[in-house]
């Protein structure tokens, strides 16, 4: 047997002991014949290389009056709204991740499709998304193409990879990148087959995971990437555009913008997206009010999931606009 597996797997071995077994670190160093002070920097090793994952259960605790307030205003299905107490941005994110994690675990059943776009927000869902039962008749399908590889972590790709990796699920790609350079590209590229047969998965999801991105955050994104330049975004700041849902913007009233940028985009189209069950928007943070009103509004998610300072700004806005 090679060495490299024989190192694994007295990682593997010690680990159990400690972490399964309780022992401690002196009677495990008598049961696998090593010195007592090797035992700690095996079990670092063993959690460098992957052999072993710790996962801390935040209590995630929601503020169920504003989620009623949220869910009557705007005529959602479902709303999950963190109480955020005194926690930092980083924690709120977390906890926020954490929430719509459960939400999932709770609601996913065996045979559903679930449709993922993309976004730092929803790896963060990823990577807390950790259901004790498996769905092995789940598939999970790419709502927009790839953002390419200088956004490889947060790109749909890997993400559909993420969520049916948990499960025990089948992926589905959509092998095209999220926006192409003209119209005509974009309708040839609906019509090869491996694309079409993706996109009518996700025309028949169950659920869809939807990123809610703010006009300049999401901007900047397609700008460094080299997918819109400084005319198409021009435009879209003249058509007063305040988010994206899916890759595709929208205004504070939920009207989808018109022209060709939408239209280059390969993926689910908002019309499309209106029609599925349950359409999941998972955003945070106060500067995303406008984006988050206008994806209400268009009905381009239909459950929410924030935290409690994010859902009082939307409702402020709401008054207002």
């Amino acid at each position: 047997m090679p060495k490299e597996i024989d190192r694994s797997e007295l990682l593997a071995q010690i680990a159990h002991l400690y972490f399964d077994k309780n022992l401690n670190q002196t009677a495990i160093a008598k049961q696998v014949g090593v010195s007592r002070s090797s035992i700690s920097r095996l079990l670092a090793q063993a959690r460098e290389q992957g052999i072993v994952e710790i996962v801390i259960h935040f209590p995630v605790h929601t503020s169920p009056e504003l989620e009623k307030r949220m869910q009557e205003r705007f005529s959602l299905k479902e709303v999950c709204i963190l109480n955020t107490s005194d926690l930092d941005l980083s924690d709120r994110l977390k906890r926020v991740s954490i929430l719509a994690a459960k939400y999932l675990e709770n609601v996913l059943q065996d045979g559903d499709v679930l449709a993922v776009s993309w976004g730092s927000t929803l790896l963060e869902v990823g990577r807390n998304f950790h259901p004790e039962k498996r769905l092995t008749n789940l598939e999970v399908v790419q709502l927009v193409g790839a953002v390419g590889s200088s956004q490889i972590e947060i790109d749909a790709t890997n993400l559909v990879r993420l969520f049916a990796g948990a499960v025990g699920g089948k992926s589905y790609n959509l092998n095209a990148p999220m926006m192409v350079e003209t119209e005509a590209t974009q309708k040839a590229l609906l019509q090869e087959p491996s694309i079409n047969e993706t996109l009518n998965r996700a025309k028949n999801a169950s659920i869809a995971l939807v990123g809610i991105g703010e006009i300049e955050q999401a901007l900047s994104v397609v700008y460094h990437s080299n997918i819109l330049d400084e005319a198409s975004i021009q435009v879209l700041h003249e058509q007063n555009a305040v988010g994206a849902a899916c890759s595709q913007y929208y205004d504070i009233h939920g009207r989808p913008i018109a022209g060709e940028v939408n239209n280059r985009v390969v993926g689910l189209d908002l019309e499309n997206l209106k029609n599925l069950p349950r359409i999941v928007g998972i955003a945070i943070r106060e500067y995303k009010a406008k984006a988050i009103l206008g994806a209400l509004r268009g009905q381009f998610i239909n459950v929410l999931i924030t935290d409690d300072l994010t859902a009082e700004s939307v409702l402020r806005l709401a008054d207002q606009l």
